[in-house]
């Protein structure tokens, strides 16, 4: 294996959307698309000196020394497939995504969160869409050379397993569709807790209030019934003074407004009355 390329790496990851489909509709010739596949992409990543870092069943995992040339890669691959003819009119799409970060290969290998985030940039999109991050978009905007495509700003999206938001660029591909559904990623739920009810629409909080409410009128009942006996007639939106000691109403104060007169030009029956005991 070539040196892999180390300081700013470009990581470009790939995946057929719908493989499953594939397989079911054409079952033993699967193995022959996957292989095409395989080798379209293989000679448009490597055309731009990509290096294959791994190979899992229908996804590649690719590194490049340069985000202008990793991002060149995409777009022919795309092109390549789109313009492949495929048996039984089958169509093969795959998403593509891309994220530049700094990296050092190990045995071989590369580790750690940016190739995380390639991967999930990778996942979020849709069959023969190219999404980058703002990484490597900042690392375009300091090439001279002309992309084959424009990038199209998406905005920040939340990707699963990434805390922060990622902001995501598509790249508009000559020839092929340009119009996809928003990233996928994570659902709202799963992004922001989601804020308590307000005090009043809690259930255990009306609950509370209503027996409140139905203790005090019990006592208010208790009190002005006391051992027995009427107490005297209180006038609405009044409270009754009680003597304690003969249980009768000796005076009442206005409390809150008073309620408007019916259309027979007296106050409305039926309003409720308060009462309390000194």
């Amino acid at each position: 294996m070539a040196d892999l390329p180390s300081g700013a790496v470009t990581f470009l990851f790939t995946d057929i959307e719908g493989s499953t489909r594939l397989v079911r509709q054409l079952r033993d010739r699967y193995g022959e698309v996957l292989s095409e596949h395989q080798r379209l992409l293989r000679e448009a990543f490597s055309k731009h000196n990509g290096h294959e870092i791994d190979t899992q069943g229908d996804a590649f995992f690719f590194a490049f020394g340069s985000a202008f040339e990793a991002v060149q890669a995409a777009v022919e691959g795309q092109q390549a497939l789109s313009g492949h003819v495929w048996p039984e009119q089958t169509t093969v799409r795959v998403r593509i995504g891309v994220h530049s970060a700094r990296a050092t290969p190990v045995d071989g290998r590369y580790t750690g969160l940016a190739v995380h985030r390639a991967s999930r940039i990778c996942s979020a999109g849709h069959g023969e869409q190219v999404l980058v991050s703002q990484a490597t978009q900042s690392l375009l905007e300091d090439e001279e050379e002309e992309l084959a495509g424009s990038l199209v700003d998406l905005g920040e999206h939340r990707l699963k397993d990434i805390e922060r938001p990622v902001r995501l660029y598509q790249v508009a591909v000559p020839g092929l569709p340009s119009q996809f559904p928003p990233p996928r990623g994570e659902a709202p739920s799963d992004l922001e807790p989601t804020p308590p009810p307000p005090l009043w629409r809690r259930r255990r909080w009306l609950a509370g209030a209503g027996l409140a409410v139905v203790a005090v009128i019990a006592a208010l009942l208790l009190t002005i019934r006391g051992s027995g006996g009427g107490l005297g007639h209180v006038d609405p939106n009044h409270l009754g003074v009680i003597d304690p000691k003969t249980n009768v109403i000796v005076d009442q104060i206005q409390v809150g407004i008073r309620p408007g007169r019916s259309p027979l030009g007296r106050a409305p029956s039926g309003s409720g009355t308060s009462t309390t005991g000194r």
